[in-house]
């Protein structure tokens, strides 16, 4: 019923001993461990693709770029556009490398677009103060280094002292062993601008824009050499008529260089009144020629004078009127006179004791004639006070 194979040609089932205890279990294993090994080596390609992707994701993150999408073309063109990550990252990049502010380092692949066009993408936006190295409209090249540094300029003024020098000159019309500064000392000031240059908050330059100096001036000071000379008694003469004096001049007056009270001014015919010699406050130092002198007050200021006039003082306030007789408001310093003896705008110095009324200007005038004064006290009770005093006027030269 069967035909029977051939001796010499084996089958499955009498091949090996194996295969001829369990030909199904053989099968199985077989395919089992083919199964695995496909298993196995899908597991490793997807670890490994994995690995990669995240490895290019990390780096396209890093980059600010998005993961996952698909590379465009330009209309019209055989190039991927620009502003393609994708093929920025991995086709034809240009690396450059960017140094913020001296302190952080980038580096940053992109496609053949300028500087500013690099920085916009990377949103680095240039302050007012910031200062790129290369110029912003530069295409960029591989390898390209660009920095971007802070740059600020300041203002800083500095001001130096001058000491002033101080001499001492001599004054004959002083009293010897006294001083007296004639001019103040001024110190002079040297001014600087400097313009200092910070690149990153450290100071890269420091020039001078402006230097002005003012220079000082000298002071003064006057050393008197006055020596008063000692008096000397005239010898009593016996007169024609059997009476003796003291030498006098041609008017009758006692010797001196100026006016007494009872001598009227050359050119002088008014009314003169006569006064007792006032106090004096100050020293007169009269000059070697006889004619005017030096008044020395009681603060050691000096006054050159043509000659004095005692003279008979009042005082008025502003209840006499707003206006001098000269036109100019009434006030400290304008005096009433009469203009026949003392001429309008004449400077005078007056003193008595009352007190020193300093310099004094003739700018009105009043209902007297002769050696005569009205002083301006301001107030009516002030002026009361004062009443009638006999007072010096040294007519200033």
């Amino acid at each position: 019923m069967y035909s029977q194979q051939p001796a010499n040609v084996p089958t499955r089932l009498h091949s090996t001993t194996y295969n001829r205890k369990n030909p199904r279990l053989k099968r199985s294993i077989n395919s089992f461990m083919r199964t695995k090994a496909v298993s196995l080596g899908m597991a490793v390609v997807f670890v490994v693709l994995s690995l990669s992707t995240g490895v290019m994701a990390a780096s396209l993150a890093d980059f600010g770029m998005e993961v996952g999408f698909k590379p465009e073309y330009q209309k019209g063109a055989d190039a991927y556009a620009s502003d393609n990550a994708l093929f920025e990252q991995y086709e034809n990049a240009i690396c450059v490398h960017i140094v913020l502010y001296g302190a952080q380092e980038i580096t940053v692949y992109s496609a053949p677009v300028t500087v500013g066009e690099l920085l916009s993408k990377l949103s680095l936006t240039l302050g007012d103060n910031d200062v790129s190295s290369v110029e912003l409209s530069a295409q960029i090249t591989e390898e390209m280094n660009v920095s971007i540094d802070r740059v600020e300029i300041k203002e800083l003024t500095q001001t130096e002292e001058i000491p002033y020098k101080s001499e001492t000159v001599e004054n004959s019309k002083l009293a010897k062993g006294t001083t007296r500064v004639k001019q103040g000392g001024v110190p002079g000031m040297t001014t600087t601008v400097i313009t200092e240059t910070y690149v990153n908050g450290v100071l890269s330059t420091s020039e001078i824009k402006s230097e002005e100096t003012t220079d000082p001036v000298t002071e003064i000071i006057e050393v008197g050499t006055y020596v008063e000379p000692q008096k000397t008694e005239t010898p009593k003469s016996q007169s024609s008529d059997g009476s003796t004096g003291s030498g006098s001049n041609s008017n009758g007056s006692s010797g001196g260089s100026s006016s007494s009270s009872s001598d009227k001014p050359n050119g002088y015919s008014g009314v003169w009144h006569n006064v007792s010699t006032p106090k004096i406050r100050g020293r007169e130092i009269p000059n070697e020629s006889g004619k005017g002198g030096t008044y020395i007050d009681s603060n050691g200021d000096s006054y050159e004078y043509l000659y004095y006039i005692d003279v008979i003082a009042t005082a008025y306030g502003y209840s006499a009127g707003s206006l001098t007789a000269t036109g100019l408001p009434v006030g400290k310093g304008k005096m009433a006179v009469d203009p026949k003896l003392i001429p309008y705008h004449t400077r005078c110095y007056v003193t008595g004791n009352y007190g020193d009324m300093g310099v004094q200007v003739a700018e009105d005038c009043g209902n007297f004639r002769g050696n005569w004064i009205d002083l301006f006290l301001g107030d009516d009770a002030t002026c009361r006070r004062f009443g009638k005093r006999t007072m010096r006027v040294y007519v200033l030269a």
